[in-house]
């Protein structure tokens, strides 16, 4: 799908990768965030090959955080599907909470947390896996498509929130449309 691409992303920029639909947008995303290997060339993040022993990938993974196009929520609450990449990481419950408030209230659903994250609108999805990917802090965030399945309101709106989350924070963001 992809060949003889040369792509170097300065750290704490937004970038967007923009192209029809089975163009390699996805596949270029998923090879950056470690989900597939590439069969050919090398993808280095934050100065280390990506083709380092398993345990160095598995470091590099945990600072980075994929959303897709349609991401998916867990059977539970917004509030448990926000916190629980914080709680396999093993943070301070205290802590946990504090961010998950911070979370909720940063994508504009205070007074979410006890609503079963099935119950959502598609928007409301989107919001909540952007909390979820913010939560940890990642030092590279990959939206792909964040706005396509969205109405036109909705969508403007997690632009918006896209905008606001990246600028008060060091993340380097790639998204794709």
């Amino acid at each position: 799908v992809l060949s003889n691409i040369d792509l170097k992303i300065p750290a704490h920029t937004v970038t967007s990768i923009i192209g029809p639909s089975g163009s390699g947008k996805t596949t270029l995303l998923r090879l950056i965030a470690l989900l597939e290997r590439p069969t050919a060339g090398s993808i280095v993040f934050d100065g280390v090959d990506t083709h380092a022993s398993e345990k160095v990938r598995l470091e590099m993974r945990r600072r980075m955080v994929i959303v897709f196009q349609k991401p998916i929520v867990f059977n539970g609450t917004v509030y448990d599907n926000i916190v629980y990449g914080l709680r396999i990481r093993g943070k301070d419950k205290r802590l946990i909470t504090t961010l998950a408030l911070d979370a909720l209230d940063a994508v504009d659903l205070s007074g979410y947390g006890k609503r079963n994250a099935r119950s959502l609108s598609g928007g409301e999805v989107q919001r909540v896996a952007l909390a979820r990917a913010m939560v940890t802090e990642p030092a590279l965030l990959m939206l792909d498509e964040p706005t396509a399945n969205l109405d036109p309101v909705s969508g403007t709106r997690l632009e918006r929130l896209i905008t606001r989350v990246t600028r008060e924070s060091d993340t380097t963001v790639i998204m794709t449309t």
